[in-house]
């Protein structure tokens, strides 16, 4: 039984995905034109030292205060939440003017 469980263990960490979990620095609610409603984050990623924005739109107005709330009050967010977060890919160079 002892080795059933190690067994399952070490299968169950080869087989999980990554998670990494962020904390939001600014957090914003807004209603778009269609109805819905996104919710826009501003993080750190503390290797690279740089700030990055994601955003989760939602139908419900519920659900995005619900999320919204959660992030204000200084809950993580991560990669494969619950929320269905699009992380923003970073510039790599300067918009021109």
């Amino acid at each position: 039984m002892r080795l059933l469980n190690k067994a399952l263990l070490v299968v169950g960490l080869i087989a999980s995905e990554p998670l990494f979990a962020y904390s939001a620095n600014k957090v914003w609610l807004d209603d778009l034109d269609n109805g819905n409603f996104r919710v826009r984050v501003q993080y750190t990623v503390p290797a690279l030292k740089e700030f990055r924005e994601a955003q989760a739109i939602y139908k419900s107005k519920r659900e995005a205060e619900v999320f919204y709330w959660h992030l204000i009050r200084g809950g993580e967010f991560a990669t494969g939440g619950p929320a269905k977060l699009w992380f923003l890919p970073p510039k790599s160079e300067p918009s021109p003017w």
